[in-house]
């Protein structure tokens, strides 16, 4: 691939030989390359700054990245399924390949990063303690640096967040009124919603806020102006800014994704008709993830 995967291990390799980021590169894509450095920088320090098997060892470096997305979705199946079932949910996002793109690319560590995230969110809903919102935060954190317009989506995400975490503020609480959560009886409370949620902050404030700050002061404000400058007008060029018509065409995009696919929707549908009517069958119904994930990457 001359392009995207290119672009991924040529870009952190300059500034390994010296270049600067967004001083010598313009394209604000080249942030994916901030997490891909230390690797690359490494490879040079064993290899004597030989760059001999490079693509390679980022393809092996995409693969310990879907390996580690793959144990937090295990980490997630194993609290409704046996450990050799939760694996088989599990297995398929170690061999996915985004855009058929084995590299540290910014749509590849950003998809992979934003799975673990959920999974492990997804834990720390279920009743985990903060130190698993904090590693999704964290998690979250990366896939923000990687694709940096996912930084977009925190407000909503922290609200979903705190809602699906299940407890509820009551007008009066100091008279200690109880509600039936999760088929528990306890103080109805926003406390745990606001722990999971401050957690969470604090993962992605831990990764973001260093980053900013090392390429703020590498790079200034001026050459980041410039690299700004650069990409709205690369995607004013390629019509990627186009408000109402992008919107309309990422809809149409959505409604063939799901005509061609129909029958995983289909079975989705399916599974939760009979979660509904059997409960006890939601952990069977998980074995469907495999599959489902197979046809549709």
């Amino acid at each position: 691939d001359l392009v995207d995967e290119a672009f991924s291990v040529v870009v952190p390799w300059r500034w390994v030989l010296g270049d600067t980021p967004f001083v010598d590169e313009q394209n604000l894509s080249q942030a994916a390359g901030l997490l891909a450095y230390p690797f690359f920088k490494l490879y040079a320090l064993i290899g004597g700054g030989d760059a001999s098997g490079l693509v390679l060892y980022g393809r092996h470096l995409y693969l310990g990245l879907a390996i580690l997305a793959s144990v937090c979705v295990f980490l997630l199946a194993r609290r409704s399924l046996p450990r050799t079932l939760a694996a088989l949910v599990a297995a398929p996002f170690t061999t996915l390949v985004l855009f058929e793109t084995p590299q540290l690319t910014a749509n590849a560590l950003c998809a992979l990063c934003l799975t673990a995230a959920a999974a492990l969110g997804a834990v720390a809903v279920l009743g985990g303690s903060r130190r698993w919102a904090l590693g999704a935060g964290v998690a979250f954190g990366l896939a923000g640096v990687a694709y940096p317009t996912v930084l977009l989506l925190t407000p909503f995400i922290g609200v979903l967040l705190a809602f699906s975490v299940g407890e509820r503020l009551v007008p009066a609480p100091a008279r200690g009124i109880a509600r039936e959560v999760a088929g528990e009886r306890r103080p109805a409370s926003g406390l745990r919603a606001w722990r999971v949620l401050s957690a969470w902050s604090l993962g992605g404030a831990l990764v973001v806020t260093p980053v900013v700050a090392l390429v703020v002061l590498l790079a200034g404000a001026a050459n980041l102006r410039r690299s700004w400058d650069y990409t709205i007008a690369l995607a004013r060029h390629l019509d990627q800014l186009g408000g109402t018509s992008k919107a309309g065409e990422v809809a149409l995009s959505f409604l063939t994704l799901l005509a061609d696919q129909w029958y995983v929707v289909a079975a989705a549908l399916g599974a939760l008709a009979v979660l509904r009517l059997r409960p006890a069958a939601g952990p069977w119904l998980l074995l469907l993830t495999p599959p489902a994930v197979w046809l549709t990457g």
